[in-house]
């Protein structure tokens, strides 16, 4: 369940998530895909802003969160959701691909 009311990326992604199903798995899903170990207690950190995620875990939340955004908003083009979505990614220095890094 929601508790904390500001609206944030963080917050907006457990809402969405809990339409869905629960926290639990959808941080189990989000640790599985990006080899982390973040607990449920690290997304109240968060929320409040007291910290702010890896530049990874960001995209991550972005890559769900915005298409849906953008949907309810009435935008419609899958093509240019992605674009949308592409264009906003934090880069992330732990995860550049080969290119980026031999240079």
């Amino acid at each position: 369940m929601l508790h904390d009311n500001r609206k944030n990326l963080i917050n907006t992604w457990k809402k969405f998530v809990c339409e869905t199903g629960d926290i639990a798995d959808a941080l189990s899903t989000m640790n599985r895909k990006l080899g982390t170990h973040y607990q449920h207690g690290r997304l109240g950190v968060w929320s409040r802003g007291n910290k702010l995620p890896a530049a990874n875990t960001i995209n991550y939340m972005l890559k769900m969160v915005l298409p849906r955004l953008l949907s309810d908003a009435g935008l419609d083009d899958k093509k240019t959701i992605k674009q949308i979505v592409d264009s906003v990614q934090i880069p992330d220095k732990d995860h550049r691909d080969t290119k980026q890094k031999e240079k």
